[in-house]
């Protein structure tokens, strides 16, 4: 027979077989949780490499020869901030906030924060290099590790307690994706930052890779530390 939907905490949502349910249609606004890399000095042999780079590197294009690349003098945490979430009634400012928001018929909107710049320890081959035959190697998870765990230390170093930094992230956990805890109930939190984002120093290897070339990171959307499925959980 046909199955009915239900409401279930603002979503709709349909009960399958075995209680597991899927979520139906959403009309909401997502929050993003944006954390700016750019590297150190360290190389691992394993992976060569040169240091760095850190952001603002990147070298100004000739007009005559490049008049497509955007590029200004700081790339700082304030141009990050407005390229993904501006509000901006003037139509000469652009953000992505607004473009999901026209696609969308205001159907759908996105929020969120952008870190300042976090340097890791690791030159970017340390994450970026295609030694694994590939031009995203699970290296690139580690970037995820090493990103997340120094902005919480430069966090702490700014004064911030443990609970006020897990008191900032909850923000981004309002959606439990696939029913963790199996009640058909997706609009709580499930113990994972819900949508995350590294914008990373240098040039992308999708464009090229700069002065990295190879070791350059390429830009992707992806798990990270899949394969620790059932062995690690939430937080």
């Amino acid at each position: 027979g046909r199955k009915k939907t239900t409401e279930r905490d603002g979503s709709k949502v349909l009960k399958l077989d075995k209680g597991k349910y899927v979520e139906l249609g959403r009309e909401k606004t997502d929050k993003i949780f944006t954390i700016l890399v750019e590297f150190g000095d360290d190389v691992d042999p394993a992976y060569g490499g040169q240091p760095g780079p850190l952001h603002n590197q990147i070298a100004e294009p000739d007009p005559k020869n490049n008049n497509s690349t955007d590029w200004q003098p700081d790339f700082n945490q304030k141009h990050y901030q407005d390229l993904y979430f501006s509000d901006s009634k003037d139509d000469n400012v652009q953000s992505m906030k607004k473009y999901y928001e026209k696609q969308s018929s205001g159907r759908y909107s996105v929020e969120g924060e952008v870190t300042d710049w976090v340097k890791v320890k690791s030159n970017e081959a340390r994450y970026g290099s295609n030694k694994c035959g590939a031009s995203t190697c699970s290296t690139a998870w580690d970037l995820v590790r090493d990103g997340v765990t120094q902005w919480v230390s430069d966090e702490k170093a700014a004064g911030k307690s443990a609970a006020d930094i897990k008191a900032d992230l909850a923000q981004f956990d309002q959606w439990d994706r696939y029913d963790y805890d199996g009640d058909g109930d997706f609009n709580e939190p499930d113990g994972y930052i819900d949508h995350f984002q590294i914008v990373h120093a240098g040039e992308d290897e999708s464009a090229g890779g700069g002065v990295q070339g190879e070791d350059a990171l390429w830009a992707h959307r992806w798990y990270a530390y899949g394969t620790d499925q059932g062995r690690t959980g939430p937080a």
